[in-house]
């Protein structure tokens, strides 16, 4: 699993898949970390793929609570107010 942060503050989540490739999801800032892995591990397991453990699903989260400072939730609210 591969974490990344964008330009925005979104947390980019990539998994490699056992057949081949990745599945991405892209968690925005301030957004329910959980609920999103659970659905990424509902395609998972629709595909055939290992779901997420907990203790990703953890990792996840805190790498999410320590990007998502109250800057960037800030700056991000600002955004999606005048879009």
């Amino acid at each position: 699993m591969q974490l990344e942060v964008d330009n925005y503050g979104s947390v980019s989540v990539r998994i490699t898949k056992q057949a081949q490739g990745y599945h991405r999801t892209l968690i925005p800032p301030g957004g329910d970390v959980a609920r999103q892995l659970a659905m990424v591990n509902t395609h998972l397991e629709a595909m055939g793929e290992n779901p997420i453990t907990p203790e990703q699903i953890r990792e996840v989260e805190m790498y999410a609570k320590t990007a998502w400072t109250p800057e960037v939730l800030s700056n991000y609210m600002a955004r999606v107010v005048d879009a």
